[in-house]
């Protein structure tokens, strides 16, 4: 399970790219390193994007010491010496525990900005989650073969049987030149599954898989799947996949809900996050889910977010 820190920085992360624009890259955890290979810093929450030729930075750093008491003034000056270091243009602190007088009166005169994580009773939530629960589809891959037409010459097929027989089902080495993008065999059949609801009619909540024979062609229908080799382009009509699918329910627990809270103490959201456990054959999987319940327009709205995690 995730250590609470990283638990804080997954809620952050989640609500901010809500409200982002589109073109910002967003990256937890992130590692400056020097040229001879020294880190220099880690960074909780790394934001990116190119404004005309010049790429403007935010930083974000998260604070979850619950026995620590109020952030100091002294967190505050060491995210502005950041800022001057490694040239951002934002620094927003989060802490769990609020700010001391001092920290907030360092951080207005530094143009820091400060927000809070703070949990909440499940009374003012009953309206909007106590309802919840989460229905997950879960698939993998377990055998498979292709299907190539005889162009392709027998030193490219060699090279592609090579390069597959090495890879996982998670290696992306299926390339679609159409869109540019390189697949592994456990997203195509994922994608072959999620166009196909049907596939779950009849299926029992939290009972044993259903075995799936899938005949996978391309995820656009424009143009063929391909092995990229030494010896060139290895082009493949179909994919046959057998794999797995299951089937699960988890409810939501509402008495896990926080409120992430802008300086002058509006809401920016109620979230609600956590890593839920599923058994899949021998394995144990984890997912990360969030809901987040934001005002959007005037409206309030609940924002879904699920990301198995590899």
């Amino acid at each position: 399970m995730k250590d609470k820190g990283k638990k804080l920085e997954s809620l952050v992360k989640a609500v901010e790219e809500i409200f982002l624009p589109a073109g910002f890259q967003v990256t937890q955890r992130k590692r400056v390193f020097n040229k001879k290979g020294t880190q220099l810093a880690e960074f909780d929450l790394d934001i990116r994007r190119m404004v005309g030729s010049k790429e403007y930075r935010w930083l974000i750093e998260c604070r979850d010491r619950p026995s620590g008491g109020p952030a100091p003034s002294s967190w505050i000056e060491q995210l502005v010496g950041r800022r001057g270091r490694f040239s951002f243009d934002k620094v927003t602190a989060v802490s769990t525990t609020g700010f001391s007088a001092s920290a907030t009166e360092y951080a207005t005169r530094e143009g820091i900005e400060l927000k809070t994580v703070e949990s909440i009773t499940v009374q003012g939530t009953l309206n909007w989650l106590s309802n919840e629960c989460l229905i997950v589809t879960y698939t993998r891959a377990k055998k498979f073969g292709v299907l190539v037409p005889t162009s392709i010459g027998i030193e490219r097929y060699q090279a592609m049987g090579a390069i597959l027989k090495a890879a996982s089902f998670d290696d992306k080495v299926f390339y679609h030149p159409h869109d540019k993008v390189s697949y592994s065999l456990n997203y195509l059949f994922s994608w072959y599954c999620k166009k196909r609801p049907g596939l779950v009619s009849g299926m029992k909540l939290n009972s044993e898989q259903k075995i799936v024979n899938a005949i996978i062609r391309t995820p656009s229908g424009v143009s063929n799947m391909q092995v990229i080799t030494d010896n060139g382009s290895a082009e493949i009509a179909e994919i046959h996949v057998t794999g797995e699918l299951y089937l699960y329910i988890r409810e939501i627990l509402a008495s896990k809900i926080q409120n992430y809270l802008a300086q002058d103490g509006s809401i920016l959201s109620e979230s609600f996050t956590d890593t839920l456990e599923f058994n899949v054959g021998d394995q144990v999987k984890e997912i990360d889910v969030g809901f987040h319940r934001i005002t959007l327009d005037g409206e309030p709205t609940v924002v879904r977010k699920v990301d198995p995690k590899e």
